[in-house]
């Protein structure tokens, strides 16, 4: 009866790339640990795992057979075909695919992906061939843009390249969505990028689900203002950062948190916080903004001191470094004291020789050429 059964999922097991074999030897069953036939034994590459439910349970075995926790193997980055990669696509968010014809530079690509503290930074990492590739980019943008990637870098041996794109927020972001993360990727961000906000959320809160809609229809809105919007469920994470119920938002401005306090099922005015000019202010340092929180602060201030700089230039962190000690000074005054590097918005200001000051005064500005 029981064999019956099974023979029922046979073909849907077929189509996940598992192969069902039957054999009568209770010598070879004993050297697996099985005391009582009938048994069921799932080999991934050699590793056996036994189904302890009840095998007579068609639908039940199924289940377990393309389970992905059950799929996974320690160190290693599995292999899929095209329904179980679907799958998955259909259940995580983020899906790390290697399409390769390079068995030499695939190989080496995989182990570095396998390795336990480069996995932990990613969902998923699996490898499909690359035959599947017309189905599945009609099943995610997110993966065409991932296959794409890996077309223009080629071998894809640089391993610092690699990583930083896998965490990268503009490969990570979806349309549409708060992106989730885990407790590396969200100390990595911290480390990486100056304004983050982190909803935090758990599997028994009754309110997150409600909250987490309301809080996606502003994360473009976010977004525009150079604020990474991010959720992440992890009780630990959590814990560190002292959140002790859920749902929370901290907005992280360089690591230092801040914790909103108001309704957050009022997605306006849960904008107006993180966009707010005193929620993004640190004390004793010039904050960063880009156009658009410039173009704010411009409407909202009438005395506004604006540092213009770029990458790379020893002058411009030297300066800056003098304008920090009077920051305060400025704050006293009324004056709202920030910094922004962008040429080309410089640019429109006739700045093309950075670094260089402007003080606006009810938007109307007074350049000041640092080295003139």
């Amino acid at each position: 009866m029981v064999l019956s059964e099974l023979e029922n999922i046979d073909d849907e097991c077929d189509n996940y790339g598992i192969h069902m074999v039957k054999i009568q030897d209770p010598q070879l069953a004993k050297r697996y640990g099985i005391k009582t036939l009938p048994a069921l034994i799932y080999f991934r590459n050699g590793n056996p795992l036994i189904f302890e439910g009840d095998i007579s349970i068609e639908s039940s075995v199924y289940e377990w057979l393309i389970d992905e926790d059950n799929r996974e193997l320690f160190g290693k980055v599995e292999s899929v075909n095209r329904n179980m990669l679907l799958k998955m696509l259909d259940s995580n968010p983020f899906v790390a695919v290697v399409f390769t014809s390079d068995v030499k530079s695939g190989t080496y690509l995989l182990n570095w992906l396998a390795d336990e503290e480069n996995r932990e930074l990613v969902d998923e990492i699996e490898h499909v061939n690359q035959a599947m590739l017309d189905q599945l980019l009609e099943k995610s943008i997110y993966l065409a843009a991932l296959f794409s990637h890996f077309s223009r870098i080629g071998d894809a041996r640089n391993e610092e390249i690699l990583l930083e794109w896998l965490v990268d927020e503009d490969s990570r972001e979806l349309v549409g969505e708060i992106e989730s993360i885990n407790a590396k990727m969200l100390k990595k961000m911290l480390d990486e990028t100056p304004f983050i906000a982190v909803f935090f959320y758990d599997d028994d809160c009754v309110d997150c689900e409600q909250v987490l809609r309301e809080l996606e229809n502003i994360d473009e809105q976010v977004d525009q203002f150079g604020i990474d919007f991010v959720k992440i469920n992890d009780p630990e994470a959590a814990q560190r950062f002292n959140v002790l119920h859920t749902p929370a938002l901290v907005y992280f401005r360089k690591k230092i948190p801040l914790v909103y306090d108001g309704d957050l099922l009022d997605e306006d005015k849960v904008c107006a916080w993180l966009t707010s000019q005193e929620a993004f202010e640190i004390k004793d340092e010039i904050e960063e903004v880009n156009r658009k929180m410039l173009e704010k602060l411009l409407g909202e201030n009438d005395f506004v001191a604006v540092y213009f700089y770029q990458n790379d230039c020893f002058r411009c962190d030297e300066v800056l470094a003098q304008l920090e000690n009077i920051d305060d000074d400025a704050d006293s005054l009324d004056i709202t004291f920030v910094k922004i590097r962008d040429t080309r918005y410089a640019k429109k200001y006739g700045l093309t020789k950075l670094p260089a000051l402007a003080y606006f005064r009810k938007r109307f500005p007074s350049i000041y050429r640092v080295d003139d």
